[in-house]
C-alpha cells in the first residue's frame, strides 16, 4: 500500500487509537519517536536488542533524548524509595 506522505512502498505504519495510519519509519531514514512524536534521523535512536536486529528497523521506539529523560525519572523514583527504606530501618 503506498505511503500517504511520499507515495513509496517502504514506509512502515501503525494505527493510532482513532484508526488512522501513522508513519513510524519513512523512506528518508527518519523515524517517529513514540514519546516526543517528532520525526528524527535513525542515528538519533539507540539500537534495539542484541546486535540491533529486533523490530522493523533495529532501533528503539524512543529517541536518545527521550530515553535519557525516561531513565532519569525512573532513577530518581528508585532513589527516593531506597532512601525511604534506609531511613525507616534506622
Amino acid at each position: 500500500m503506498p505511503c500517504n506522505n511520499c507515495n513509496c512502498d517502504s514506509c512502515v505504519y501503525f494505527r493510532d487509537n482513532d484508526g488512522k495510519r501513522k508513519v513510524i519509519f519513512n523512506d528518508n531514514n527518519e523515524k517517529l519517536c513514540s514519546k516526543c512524536k517528532v520525526y528524527k534521523d535513525l542515528n538519533e535512536f539507540h539500537s534495539n536488542g542484541k546486535n540491533g536486529k529486533n523490530g522493523k528497523n533495529g532501533k528503539r521506539s524512543e529517541c536518545i533524548i527521550c530515553r535519557i529523560e525516561t531513565n532519569k525519572k525512573a532513577y530518581l523514583k528508585r532513589k527516593e524509595k531506597i532512601k525511604a527504606l534506609q531511613n525507616s530501618n534506622k
